[in-house]
């Protein structure tokens, strides 16, 4: 099993559609529209891109993407701290 994380392209539009389209997850969603179309696809990709703080990861298992992590870095008001 080959395990992979990279910056999504404009080549996944399709994978990224079929997937976020399954009206199984976007039940669980509040941001990402019904149905969910390649356009829709290629915009997200476009707008995350070069972001400077938006970072999502496709995350492939052989070959194949599975699933998507991110992270937003946040200025230093929004961050909750605990101190000991």
């Amino acid at each position: 099993m080959s395990l992979k994380l990279r910056k999504f392209t404009f080549r996944d539009a399709s994978e990224v559609a079929h997937l976020v389209g399954d009206e199984s997850v976007s039940q669980w969603t509040t941001h990402i529209p019904f149905p969910y179309s390649e356009q829709d696809a290629v915009d997200w990709i476009s707008s995350t891109a070069d972001h400077e703080d938006r970072h999502p990861f496709a995350v492939e298992v052989d070959n194949r993407i599975v699933a998507s992590v991110s992270f937003w870095t946040c200025d230093e008001n929004t961050i909750k701290r605990s101190e000991t």
